[in-house]
């Protein structure tokens, strides 16, 4: 997460069990891992920037639901950039509905 004129790091984060818990989780569905916290959630869990402060998100994968829930009440995400698509593509438009400009790069 960096300032929207890239000159500062607001917070990182990323795919990765809660500190201390094994990393041994091997779910057979996908999406079926509950020890996994995705890197958005830890950017967002990183972050002490104030609500006021614009903010631009890069990620690997467009976000899940949930994640992009969380962007939204993180407060002024002004842009979300991904490289991939995740395989539900509906939270892009969530993001979208609340003015919040999606990219893929």
């Amino acid at each position: 997460m960096t300032t929207t004129d890239f000159r500062k790091v607001l917070a990182v984060g990323y795919n990765g069990t809660a500190a201390g818990l094994p990393h041994s989780c091997n779910p057979d569905a996908p999406g079926a891992c509950t020890c996994d916290l995705h890197s958005e959630q830890n950017c967002i869990i990183n972050c002490d920037s104030p609500r006021y402060v614009d903010k631009f998100i890069f990620v690997t994968h467009s976000p899940c639901i949930m994640c992009a829930k969380m962007l939204i009440n993180l407060g002024n995400v002004k842009r979300v950039y991904y490289k991939s698509e995740y395989r539900i593509t509906e939270p892009l438009d969530v993001l979208r509905q609340v003015g919040i400009e999606v990219i893929k790069m």
